[in-house]
């Protein structure tokens, strides 16, 4: 399904359909991680729950990719004009080869001419990406993000250092669980309802000035953190929080686990 709406969506002729499209279809990306999450469940040493963290990564690096383009951001200033002409054309000959053939009344023989000469435009386009990567890196990395599998993401961390990437799917909380030695996910004993309304409790009850913080924070914490805290060894000082859907606005320093001592907080790690 994800190979089809991906698909699909390259075939789209702007910027603001592709996003639009692929915006209506990431409860697909969610559910393939549920999938695996599950599968992984029955099958520990299936690989499964690094499959399912490569989906996560994936979804991330097109939503990088549509928030350019949805905000309009000019990122071709990066590019060597010349690369940069290059690709611009090739991005406009592409959608209107794109456009000939969704039109009802194209013949046979112009519908495999059309397709012909679409893949011949994607061959050169591909090419033209490999050169952009090598000439302008910066720029690449902006419009052609390329996802880290979780093995890249290992060998990117020093030994003091974890990640904690979580997933909030229609139904379930996720956390991936990486440092350079471990590779961990864990299902959240929370719902992502639950997560939402407590979220949202929390900055509403910080807003009011009221006592009632510490509580759901208490609460956020045995929910959100001690299950990753429990796995990370102990020479782990530093905790990168990559946060979803609801946590986005949700402060972590600000977690406490011991009622009126706020020094007993993931502030430690961050």
């Amino acid at each position: 399904a994800i190979a089809g709406i991906e698909s699909i969506g390259s075939q789209l002729a702007s910027d603001q359909l592709r996003t639009t499209f692929s915006g209506q279809h990431q409860r697909i990306y969610n559910g393939l991680v549920e999938a695996l999450m599950e599968r992984h469940k029955r099958n520990p040493m299936g690989g499964d729950d690094r499959r399912a963290f490569a989906v996560l990564e994936r979804a991330k690096a097109r939503s990088l990719v549509e928030a350019i383009a949805e905000l309009r951001l000019d990122v071709r200033q990066e590019v060597d004009v010349d690369l940069g002409q290059r690709e611009k054309q090739l991005d406009a000959r592409i959608a209107e080869l794109q456009k000939r053939l969704i039109q009802p009344e194209v013949s046979s023989e112009d519908r495999a001419r059309h397709q012909h000469h679409l893949s011949q435009a994607e061959q050169e386009f591909e090419r033209l990406k490999v050169e952009i990567k090598l000439n302008n890196p910066r720029y690449a990395a902006l419009r052609y993000p390329e996802p880290l599998s979780s093995g890249d993401t290992q060998r990117l961390l020093d030994d003091r250092t974890a990640i904690a990437a979580y997933l909030v799917t229609p139904e379930s909380v996720f956390a991936f669980i990486i440092t350079s030695g471990l590779f961990r996910t864990e299902k959240l004993p929370v719902s992502a309802n639950t997560v939402r309304a407590r979220v949202r409790n929390y900055l509403d009850l910080i807003a009011e000035d009221d006592e009632g913080w510490q509580e759901v924070s208490r609460r956020l914490y045995d929910e959100l953190v001690a299950p990753i805290n429990e796995l990370l060894p102990p020479e782990v000082d530093r905790l990168v929080i990559i946060p979803d859907d609801a946590l986005h606005y949700l402060a972590f320093e600000t977690l406490i686990h011991d009622i009126g001592s706020e020094s007993s907080s993931v502030s430690r790690y961050l």
